[in-house]
């Protein structure tokens, strides 16, 4: 439609072959916003031998002996980063602009499990795609003082109004304290996804892994294990319930899945009954083997 009224401007309009009222006023076509590439994500395997492949080859001195320290520390930014996104859900701006202020370590109204292992994470309005502030709790606690830690290691001990994930590329630890920018660690993952042996596979099942992948690997696994208030975990990941049952539909709950297939198929052929327990029971032992949150 841009070409053809370009055509008419330049080529009609502006030679004086014709006037303005004689541009055709061209509708674009009306088409459904394709949000496949979104929602793809790992399945329980791929995410981790992903995550096992960054913590234990990627971000270690073993498996790169000839590395300089600073540039294993950066790796483990990039480590933490992705899996603070699959455990809190925040879209990957929302991540980059957080600030330390931001996140509040303890509460006063939580059990000693919840301080121990949860924080509370303010998202500003400025940030927010939906231009409304929020609050959401996640359980990062102990990956959140991994991180910091990091950076006290390269030499950066964070003050309250810096940004969580501050660059370290400046080696002047006083100069400013930008913040990483999405670019550097989507570039960091389309690579790891090559190193670790994961893009040929992917590519075979047609998915299409981004960072916003992992915002929706939360969704996803919160929505399978079934026991999360579908109006909570929209408030938590600054969505709405509509939303959230337009993209996700297609999740079932894997607590509910004997349920919705009871009696099914009995006029046919009997076929072997779903094993609830031990679906849930590999999830779960996935979930913990990456130290990813499975409580909602």
């Amino acid at each position: 439609v841009n070409e053809v009224k370009k055509m008419y401007y330049q080529n009609a309009y502006k030679k004086r072959y014709i006037s303005q009222d004689l541009i055709p006023n061209l509708e674009r076509l009306k088409y459904e916003t394709d949000e496949s590439i979104k929602r793809s994500i790992f399945d329980e395997d791929e995410y981790y031998r992903y995550e096992k492949y960054l913590r234990q080859v990627y971000c270690t001195k073993k498996h790169n002996p000839d590395m300089d320290e600073r540039d294993l520390h950066v790796r483990k930014i990039f480590y933490y980063f992705l899996f603070i996104m699959s455990n809190c859900g925040c879209r990957s701006k929302e991540l980059l602009t957080l600030k330390l202020s931001d996140i509040t370590m303890s509460h006063p109204r939580w059990s000693k499990d919840m301080d121990d292992s949860c924080v509370e994470i303010y998202i500003r309005r400025e940030v927010s795609k939906t231009g409304k502030s929020r609050k959401l709790v996640a359980k990062v606690k102990k990956k959140l003082l991994n991180l910091l830690q990091v950076y006290k290691d390269l030499g950066i001990d964070h003050q309250s109004n810096d940004y969580l994930f501050i660059n370290p590329s400046n080696k002047n630890i006083n100069a400013k304290r930008n913040a990483y920018g999405r670019g550097a660690f989507y570039k960091r993952m389309k690579e790891t996804l090559i190193s670790g042996g994961l893009k040929e596979e992917l590519d075979r099942k047609e998915k299409k892994i981004s960072l916003y992948t992992m915002r929706h690997q939360y969704v996803v696994w919160r929505l399978m294990i079934g026991k999360v208030n579908i109006q909570n975990l929209a408030a938590n990941i600054g969505s709405s319930v509509g939303k959230i049952e337009s993209n996700y539909a297609h999740i079932k709950p894997i607590d509910y899945s004997e349920e919705l297939v009871a009696n099914q198929g009995l006029a046919v052929t009997r076929t072997k009954p779903i094993n609830k327990k031990k679906a849930l029971d590999k999830l779960f032992k996935i979930l913990e083997d990456t130290d990813t949150d499975v409580e909602t």
